[in-house]
Parts: structure tokens; C-alpha cells; sequence
């Protein structure tokens, strides 16, 4: 299940920026064993993202912060008992390296990111200390709650005040919070930024869907693709983007291999020492960027930091004496935000005609 709310697109004006483009290349299983051994393939974000994708319309924009929902799952493995932690584990953390190498770049790093992650439970549920102990030390928090729809604009506040002022609107957005629930994992993330290579467009060919773009994304990480791609001058011509996207990610999560904890005959939620199943992991990712232009940086961002920045890009653009090449966001496409470390968004971007 999905809400979202979205503003009208309203595009900019071309600007000339440099970007990072490569054709898409049929590999063999020789160069993805040596990919895969040199970089990892694995890719939670990816995998996570065909997952919600298989829930929602194909004709479907939608948004979700892999980097968010790491929090609510990583809280979440303080709560389990050896079997769900092991299928946690498994999706958060897999065996081989999963760094990027890629030296970060500094217009991200300086992007505005406030985010919360809230347990959710009646009053008459048992809390072990020790969890309350390791919920403080990962920033996280726990909210006593009867799960009544009037409740709901005390839980908003909540996440509110512990989230640096993030306004969800439970109230108008979540549907399905009855009386009958015991325990809700919570994320609320927002980001608010300007930023040049660290957003990557994937672009389906002519004769490809996005959908089909997106079944490969469970094995090819992104946070990777720079190493592969060439810098290239172009006109970029992207919409606004303002989002507030909640997901509920009960289903999306079995399909990913985490089930113990939602099934009622086997979840095994020790700090809370009861035999209920968790009911969901919901989560509220909220987006805004490009609202001052696609080549502005943020105010922690110096101007001789952009300069400097900005120089080192045209200089390996025009090296190669390119004409700058046109992209207009006119065709559905999916896009992330990267750093060498995180996957903090993707999404799927369905324009409006």
C-alpha cells in the first residue's frame, strides 16, 4: 500500500552541467564474474527497490530511501531472536565487500538530511532495558501508543519533534493503524539538497521500459556505476522535485526474505517477549531538490568549493571536445542519490504530460 503527494513539475531551464553517461553494454558472464569480484554486485537498495516496485502500478511514480530503511531494519535487529536476525542480516549485510572506493564528492556531503526512527507499541507490551539501551545509542526512539485513529495526530507530533520538524500527516496519509496493532517500526527521512554527479539517471533506451531497467537493478549496485561511466558535457533540463511518499513494507520485506518476525506462529521479537508478529515497517521519505536549479550548492557548500569542483569537470568534458548533449527528463526514468557509502533515494520518475 502507497500514499503519496506530489507537487506539479515545472521544469527548469537548460543548463549546461556536467554529467556521467554510458550505453548500456550486454556483458558476458566472464566480465560480471570479474566485476562482481573486483566490486561485489550485491545491492540491497536495488534488490529492496524491484521489491516495492512489484506492490505498486508499473505506470507508478514512487520514492524510497534504502539509507532510511536500513535504520528501521537495523533497530529492528536488536528486537529479534537469532532467525529473524539472521534474515535481516542477510539483507543488510552480505557476505562481501560492499564500499564503493570512489572518493566522495563534497556537494552531497553538505546536502541537509534529518531523519527518525521511532518503535511503536501498546502500553501493555514488555520492553527489555537492553533494547531501550541500544534504541538511545542508534539515535532511535520508542513511543507508547493504543493504536486508535485519534492517536495518531499525538504519534505525528512525535515524529515531528524527534525528526527536526519533518511533518508526516499520519492522519490523512496512513490507513491501515487499528487497535488490533502491537508493534509498528517507523522511518521518517527527509532530504533537501543541490547536487551535480552524485545524481544518477538511468535512462531506459528507445526500445526499452523502465521495467525492464529495473529487474537488473537487484544485481548491479549503484552506488558503483561511476567507475564506469565517462564524463560528458550536456543541456539537462530536470523537473522540481518536491515528494512525500509513506510506504507500509510488510510485503515488500517477505518478498525480500525477512518473514519470521511477521508470521504468527514464528516471530521471535525477544526484547518485547511476546509471540505477536510485527504488524509493519512503515516508512515516510520526503524529497526536495533542484528547487533553486540543478547547478546551485548548498549553503555549507563554499563558492570556491563549487568553483573548484565545477573546473576539474569541464576540464575532462572539453578535453574530448564534445557538443554538449540534450537531456530532457520526457520518458520515464529511474533515478538515484549516491554517495561512495549510501543509497540515500530512489525512485521511479513517470512525467507528466
Amino acid at each position: 500500500m502507497a500514499s503519496a503527494e506530489r507537487s506539479r513539475d515545472s521544469w527548469e531551464a537548460n543548463s549546461p552541467i556536467q554529467a556521467e553517461e554510458a550505453d548500456e553494454v550486454e556483458e558476458t558472464p566472464e566480465a560480471r564474474r570479474k566485476w562482481g569480484g573486483q566490486y561485489g554486485d550485491y545491492n540491497f537498495a536495488g534488490l529492496l527497490y524491484n521489491h516495492v516496485a512489484s506492490t505498486l502500478d508499473g505506470d507508478q511514480g514512487f520514492l524510497i530511501s534504502p539509507l532510511g530503511i536500513s535504520q528501521a531494519l537495523g533497530l529492528l535487529l536488536f528486537a529479534v531472536g537469532p532467525k529473524s536476525a539472521a534474515e535481516i542480516d542477510g539483507l543488510l549485510f552480505p557476505k562481501g565487500a560492499n564500499a564503493s572506493g570512489l572518493r566522495p564528492r563534497h556537494f552531497l556531503q553538505s546536502g541537509k538530511l534529518t531523519y527518525a526512527t521511532v518503535a511503536s507499541l501498546r502500553p501493555d507490551v514488555y520492553i527489555d532495558p537492553g533494547f531501550l539501551t541500544d534504541a538511545a545509542e542508534l539515535d532511535s526512539y520508542v513511543y507508547r501508543t493504543h493504536f486508535a485513529r485519534r492517536d495518531l495526530k499525538s504519534l505525528n507530533t512525535f515524529l515531528k519533534s524527534k525528526s527536526q520538524g519533518i511533518d508526516v500527516n499520519l492522519q490523512y496519509l496512513l490507513d491501515d493503524y487499528y487497535p488490533a496493532n502491537r508493534l509498528l517500526f517507523f522511518n521518517v527521512l527527509e532530504f533537501e539538497a543541490q547536487f551535480s554527479a552524485l545524481l544518477l539517471i538511468l535512462l531506459p533506451i528507445r526500445k526499452a521500459s523502465v521495467q525492464m531497467v529495473e529487474r537488473r537493478l537487484s544485481t548491479v549496485d549503484v552506488r558503483k556505476l561511476r567507475s564506469r561511466l565517462n564524463i560528458t558535457l550536456m543541456n539537462i533540463s530536470l523537473p522540481k522535485v518536491e515528494i512525500r511518499q509513506l510506504l507500509q513494507l510488510r510485503e515488500p520485506l517477505r518478498k525480500a526474505g525477512i518473514t519470521t518476525a511477521f508470521n504468527k506462529t514464528t516471530a521471535d521479537l525477544n526484547a518485547f517477549r511476546t509471540e505477536l508478529p510485527l504488524d509493519d515497517v512503515i516508512v515516510f521519505t520526503k524529497i526536495n531538490i533542484f528547487s533553486q536549479g540543478i547547478n546551485v550548492g548548498t549553503s555549507n557548500t563554499t563558492k570556491s568549493e563549487q568553483i573548484a569542483q565545477q573546473e576539474t569537470d569541464n576540464e575532462r568534458a572539453f578535453v574530448r571536445e564534445e557538443k554538449p548533449l540534450q537531456f530532457e527528463a520526457l520518458r520515464p526514468f529511474i533515478y538515484a542519490v549516491v554517495d561512495s557509502r549510501h543509497v540515500y533515494l530512489m525512485g521511479r520518475h513517470i512525467p507528466t504530460l
